[in-house]
């Protein structure tokens, strides 16, 4: 089974993706142990982790024996979420600042790690001074602090949206 936890970069296990010429985004899943399902969170993770390589597209496209397609606001709702999911940060450099339990993508793993409903609050408790913390720590605690912030902001916006794309298409939330 596939882990949101994955440490390298790029695709799932047995997944690829790429963009076609009609601005598809293409997530081939056969070789993927997951059935795709555009609303499981391991298959959402896999398609925010193709966006973040590849860019948006207008459509996204799960090719397995049976290819499921997703356009419109439920695509638009997707980028969006992949945007957010790796604010732009200046990562540190060296090995103490990526051994550091507070750095950017230690708190931003865990705070992903409860996706589809993010803990921000928590992700925020874990920002803390130390009396030892140089200027270098606490002003990348800040950037931190003001990245949980911004996405905070906007998965609120992106809730929003999905209720109201629920609403018009007569889906219960």
């Amino acid at each position: 089974m596939k882990s949101l936890k994955r440490k390298q970069k790029g695709p799932a296990p047995g997944s690829s993706y790429r963009i076609d010429d009609s601005n598809t985004l293409c997530v081939n899943c056969r070789g993927c142990d997951q059935f795709p399902d555009s609303c499981s969170q391991v298959c959402i993770s896999c398609i925010c982790e193709a966006i973040a390589s590849n860019g948006t597209a207008e459509r996204i496209r799960l090719v397995s024996s049976k290819d499921i397609e997703i356009s419109g606001g439920t695509a638009e709702l997707i980028c969006s979420l992949a945007r957010i999911r790796r604010p732009l940060l200046n990562t540190p450099k060296g090995r103490q600042c990526s051994r550091c339990p507070r750095s950017p993508m230690a708190i931003l793993d865990a705070t992903w790690s409860d996706f589809p409903d993010p803990d921000f609050k928590r992700a925020c408790a874990r920002l803390y001074s130390d009396s030892n913390d140089g200027p270098e720590c606490i002003a990348c605690m800040q950037r931190t602090y003001n990245a949980i912030s911004a996405t905070e902001k906007e998965m609120d916006s992106i809730r929003s949206k999905a209720k109201e794309l629920c609403r018009s298409k007569g889906v219960s939330e």
